[in-house]
């Protein structure tokens, strides 16, 4: 997801830092505290044990291998479950896998498997991770994931086709309940990256089978996880039942999850108060409105959104003329005046609460890197000059540009309004008429991987809580690579990274964040806030800022 200061603004990100991790240790005691209340006294659990949940668009893909999307992400982890699973405090617990090992190489790590059933009841098995881990990195099933595999031993080699065999790679099943993953070096964060979508088992790694059935029914779909698929219309209803064949069934207390698909944000809040959904995102015009009742909650993610250029356009490989559409944003009327949901401005891509050296965060040891190019004091005859200089480079008119790009955008109502903001400043510092076209996800991402648009609207979410989350996807040829640029010092900085330790590897990765936004292959935009409204009575739907959005796993929901 995109993420999007001079030294005083720093200090105020700080402590907004300071206050937002407060705010989650206090969230995550409170929901402790629920915990224990509800299995003290489950006479206050109400007989129908039903979540409905509002989403604003249909999840584009449920294929764990290759799903890309944060609504596909938050479906995925309810009917699914991997070696590990994060616990209601963001840390990484057991999950198919009750314990692991590691040698004292650091490289090899050996996961014992418990006694876990399919929704159709047959077992989980070793077996079943490791073809679903190959198929990840089978270059016939292109995912765009694949690159997370890459520090297991020869698993780049193979999903590059440099005469590596699938039986190279480090996933070996020593027998059906035990799986032993070979890293090609050591890694700090290997246990929590597994508890990714992209490594969740299906049923023999059989993606065809998979495949043929999610688009024929997707209720007979088999999973592993807390939920099954129970009804699927493709007009936007979705519901999820219990799976009692769950190997922790008993701590899932919640009968079924109704998910309703509504793209138009006033249809979501009529629907809440009249009782009708429990839990919705609050668009940014209802916030003031309901900011004060008990019902309301807001978060910082994870999540950067940016603009994304396609760097093979003919206008947009030209970089004066994508720093022009840049440095004509001013972020901090973005999201003070256009937002207003609480998202701050985004002056480099990793955002605020990710990782860096020492376990200080990488944000604030990178700062503002706008600063450089002075982006704040930055005035229209300057901007106009650099976008005139970048199209007499490529012998083109400011007409041929209007008539050339579309900026796109998601079809929900927030989607709209950014891109009318954005527009707007276009106008008024470039004199630059954008054109606006407003896609729903699953076409936004075709046209990305298809090449065929100019620019617009991306963003990238935390998948695990280090820096390389969000660099990796600018590295030449990488699956998520939508913007398609291609820079070989970049890639030279990322991969001395990879083969590094300690300070030595964050200073490599500060370096390359650098370089990237001198060079803006995509624009920071700004860090997303979630603003949500939550019935009283749903109780320990947890919240995460970096991985999947939501866990439904704990949901109860008590007597009203």
């Amino acid at each position: 997801m995109t993420k999007h200061i001079k030294v005083q603004v720093l200090l105020v990100f700080s402590l907004i830092f300071f206050i937002l991790i407060t705010g989650c240790n206090k969230l995550t005691n409170e929901l402790e505290n629920i915990k224990n209340q509800t299995e003290d006294n489950e006479k206050g659990l109400g007989k129908n044990q039903v979540l409905r949940m509002g989403f604003n668009s249909m999840p584009p893909q449920l294929l764990p291998q290759t799903a890309r999307d944060n609504v596909s992400f938050d479906l995925l982890n309810a009917i699914f479950e991997g070696l590990v699973r994060l616990n209601s405090n963001g840390t990484v617990g057991p999950g198919i896998a009750k314990k692991w090992e590691i040698d004292e190489t650091k490289t090899v790590y050996t996961f014992e498997l418990r006694d876990a059933q399919w929704s159709d009841g047959t077992y989980v098995t070793a077996y079943d991770f490791k073809e679903s881990w190959l198929k990840v990195l089978d270059p016939k099933t292109e995912s765009q994931y694949s690159y997370l595999l890459f520090n297991i031993k020869n698993a780049q080699k193979y999903n590059e086709s440099q005469g590596v065999s699938s039986e190279e790679v480090g996933i070996d099943v020593i027998d059906k309940h035990t799986l032993q993953v070979t890293l090609e070096k050591p890694s700090d964060y290997f246990i929590d990256l597994i508890s990714f979508v992209t490594f969740f088992p299906i049923k023999d790694g059989d993606i065809e089978q998979y495949v043929d059935t999610y688009f024929k029914a997707p209720k007979n779909i088999i999973s592993n996880g807390p939920f099954k698929i129970k009804k699927w219309e493709k007009d936007g209803n979705i519901i999820l039942e219990k799976n009692h064949m769950y190997w922790d069934e008993k701590n899932v207390v919640l009968d079924n999850i109704e998910i309703t698909v509504i793209e138009d944000t006033n249809t979501a809040v009529n629907l809440y108060k009249k009782g009708k959904l429990d839990v919705i995102e609050v668009p940014s015009e209802y916030i003031n409105i309901y900011k004060d009742t008990q019902e309301f909650g807001n978060m910082i993610t994870g999540n950067t959104y940016y603009l994304q250029f396609n760097n093979e356009d003919t206008f947009f490989k030209n970089k004066k003329i994508r720093m022009a559409l840049a440095l004509a944003i001013d972020r901090k009327s973005l999201t003070e005046n256009i937002l207003a949901d609480g998202s701050i401005p985004a002056y480099g891509i990793v955002p605020y609460g990710i990782n860096g050296k020492y376990n200080t965060h990488f944000r604030n040891e990178n700062g503002n890197l706008f600063d450089d190019i002075n982006d704040e004091n930055i005035d229209k005859h300057t901007l106009m000059k650099l976008l005139d200089e970048g199209l007499k480079e490529l012998n083109k008119t400011k007409e041929d540009l209007e008539q050339h790009i579309a900026y796109i955008i998601g079809n929900s109502d927030r989607h709209k309004k950014l891109g009318k903001g954005l527009q707007q400043m276009w106008m008024d510092n470039l004199d630059l008429n954008v054109k606006i076209e407003s896609l729903e996800l699953s076409e936004r991402l075709k046209r990305y991987d298809e090449k065929r648009y100019t620019f617009g609207i991306a963003g990238w979410g935390a998948d695990y809580n280090d820096p390389e989350t969000f660099l990796n996807i600018f590295i030449t040829g990488v699956g998520n690579n939508d913007s398609y640029w291609s820079n070989s010092k970049y890639d030279e900085l990322m991969n001395k990274a990879a083969n590094s330790f300690g300070e030595e590897r964050f200073n490599y990765m500060l370096q390359a964040e650098k370089l990237m936004i001198e060079e803006m292959p995509v624009s920071p935009l700004f860090f997303e806030a979630r603003n949500f409204l939550q019935k009283s009575y749903v109780q320990r739907l947890i919240r995460y800022p970096v991985g999947v959005d939501n866990e439904y796993k704990w949901v109860n929901i008590l007597t009203h």
